[in-house]
């Protein structure tokens, strides 16, 4: 896969990880954030890839930045792929991918809700979690929480 991955992805910066231990085994690209809906249209569309499931996509606060990570899955040709991809403040925005998987939507909201992110383009990004009024974003390391 890495071989045609490096070959249908040239026209996009990324890096390319093997398999590592820390990953779980999978292997895992690096994409500028202005490239992760193309990223995404490729690997969904080519029938050599077929990431017919995004199985689950979080954030990571680093302080510095924050990190979305995706992980897709191939029920056709059973193997799988992780997605990561760097938000440097203020502008923590990307594009959404609700539209090529539709599982995207509550993911995107979850993530909207614990980190801030917005997610351009999505049908309805509001509080999954949360009350609608609630300040603020709870697994951001900036977070400050209500003294009670």
């Amino acid at each position: 896969m890495f071989e045609h991955l490096q070959k249908d992805l040239s026209s996009v910066f990324f890096e390319l990880h093997e398999d590592s231990p820390s990953h779980g085994g999978d292997p895992f690209i690096l994409v500028p954030a202005m490239s992760l809906l193309p990223v995404c249209d490729i690997l969904k569309d080519m029938q050599r890839y077929d990431f017919q499931c995004l199985s689950n996509l979080t954030a990571v606060d680093f302080q510095d930045h924050l990190r979305l990570i995706y992980h897709l899955f191939s029920y056709t040709h059973h193997h799988s792929l992780t997605l990561t991809t760097s938000l440097l403040p203020p502008h923590y925005e990307i594009d959404s991918v609700s539209r090529l998987w539709p599982i995207a939507n509550w993911f995107e909201r979850e993530v909207f809700d614990m980190f801030g992110i917005q997610f351009r383009g999505h049908p309805s990004l509001k509080r999954l979690l949360l009350p609608q009024h609630w300040t603020g974003y709870p697994l951001r390391k900036d977070y400050e929480r209500m003294a009670r």
